[in-house]
């Protein structure tokens, strides 16, 4: 799995090539290797549908079973902690 903390907004061009463009292409690559993506936008303004949009593109192109999660305090990534955990452990 990849855990990808982010502010919501890729920023930086890899390869010349668009910094939204080039985090779908990296997602991608994970997708065909079946590596979900587990993507976490900590927004302190609170959810913002355009970085939303953005993670969930991500996700989607990752493997099966990724999600995207937007969180605005500590409080937050607890809670994403808890899902993840709950993801990866399975208790019999």
């Amino acid at each position: 799995m990849i855990l990808l903390f982010t502010d919501g907004y890729p920023t930086e061009k890899v390869n010349g090539e668009d910094p939204i463009a080039s985090s779908y292409t990296a997602a991608s690559k994970a997708g065909e290797k079946g590596v979900p993506i587990f993507a976490v936008g900590f927004l302190h303004a609170g959810p913002d549908d355009k970085a939303r949009q953005i993670l969930e593109g991500i996700v989607s192109r990752g493997g099966a079973g990724g999600k995207a999660f937007i969180v605005q305090d500590v409080e937050g990534l607890h809670e994403v902690f808890r899902v993840l955990a709950r993801t990866l452990v399975t208790l019999e």
